[in-house]
């Protein structure tokens, strides 16, 4: 679950970004389900979002460059699933992975993780974010 940011943030954010010619995607399942232009530049980094089961893809121009996804189980290693998966897409740089209670970002320019690293290691884990209270039902 994304956490909830004040009102203005995510149109603040957008407006940066398109001035930057930044442009985010949640992964569609087909070219019908987007603009023909958008599919033809953005379709097969959108159809291996999906397949590594990344949420959101964030562009400039038409590089992904930051990976949004959600590990919903609980196990502390999932992160290296998730870290590969992501890494072998070659051209993002940045994964935000949320999981339960917190946000972390982690650098995908750093090499894969072996079974049995900490996130830390090789400088891959940037910033963890945790929830400082949880949020009301309903409100996410």
């Amino acid at each position: 679950m994304w956490p909830t940011l004040p009102a203005n943030s995510w149109t603040q954010f957008t407006r940066d970004s398109a001035s930057r010619k930044g442009t985010s995607f949640r992964r569609p399942t087909s070219p019908e389900t987007i603009h023909l232009k958008y599919w033809v530049n953005k379709g097969d980094w959108l159809a291996l979002a999906k397949k590594v089961g990344a949420e959101k893809l964030f562009f400039v121009e038409n590089y992904p460059v930051i990976v949004f996804a959600e590990q919903t189980t609980q196990d502390p290693t999932e992160w290296l699933r998730w870290f590969n998966s992501v890494w072998c897409m070659a051209r993002p740089q940045l994964l935000f992975l949320a999981r339960e209670g917190e946000l972390c970002v982690f650098n995908l320019t750093r090499q894969p993780a072996r079974r049995g690293e900490e996130p830390g290691r090789n400088r891959r884990l940037l910033e963890t974010v945790r929830v400082a209270a949880p949020l009301p039902p309903g409100s996410g």
